[in-house]
């Protein structure tokens, strides 16, 4: 592994009305990233109820002149991006804490990024590779905002949609979602959410595979 690059903590959940759809959310970000220039980042579940779970990946891996090709949303953003998108949506409920003290979670792509490979990993094969942990169908919802070389928007969003599956676990697990993702999914980079402890706050960790060096 390289990193892991280290932010922290957001990851907030709405739910959602029961005819969402995933199309619905995606419209719904891509045009509030359009007026707002804040990159949002997360992913829709359907059962048992639609919900949008927001995240903050706050990648700076591209570049443009040594400075961050996208916006990079702030703790405070996130919240303001949050906060309107749950009234966009018509979210009924609002949750802040779905990574509890001492858990991790992850949104995994199932797309490979390796370009040995093609197509998705089949969900039941990542459920057979973590027997002891539940694996949730979801569907990722996110757009970059483009920013030019003075680090302004240019009012170009960048979409972006794929299925994932998402995991919560023990701490102890880590080591079984590193080879997951190195080894079945083949993954450049994926991102963990780590839970508050009584020594540390709440951390989103980005971690690279040796695939994104290919």
């Amino acid at each position: 592994m390289i990193g892991p690059d280290s932010f922290e903590l957001f990851a907030h959940r709405m739910f959602l009305a029961v005819h969402t759809t995933p199309d619905q959310v995606q419209a719904g970000v891509n045009q509030y990233v359009s007026e707002s220039g804040l990159t949002v980042v997360g992913y829709y579940t359907k059962l048992p109820l639609p919900k949008f779970t927001m995240l903050r990946w706050p990648d700076t891996r591209e570049l443009t002149e040594g400075k961050p090709a996208y916006h990079v949303p702030t703790i405070q953003e996130s919240g303001i991006a949050f906060r309107a998108l749950a009234n966009r949506l018509d979210a009924w409920h609002t949750d802040p804490t779905i990574v509890p003290p001492h858990t991790i979670h992850a949104m995994m792509s199932l797309t490979p990024s390796s370009r040995g490979k093609e197509g998705e990993v089949a969900l039941e094969a990542v459920q057979a590779a973590l027997p002891g942990l539940t694996i949730t169908e979801g569907f990722m919802v996110a757009a970059r905002a483009r920013l030019n070389e003075y680090g302004a928007f240019t009012g170009e969003v960048e979409p972006r949609g794929e299925k994932v599956g998402i995991v919560a676990a023990d701490p102890a697990d880590l080591g079984d979602l590193h080879m997951v993702a190195d080894e079945l999914l083949e993954r450049s980079y994926y991102a963990v959410e780590h839970g508050p402890t009584t020594r540390h706050p709440g951390r989103t960790k980005l971690y690279e595979t040796h695939w994104a060096d290919t």
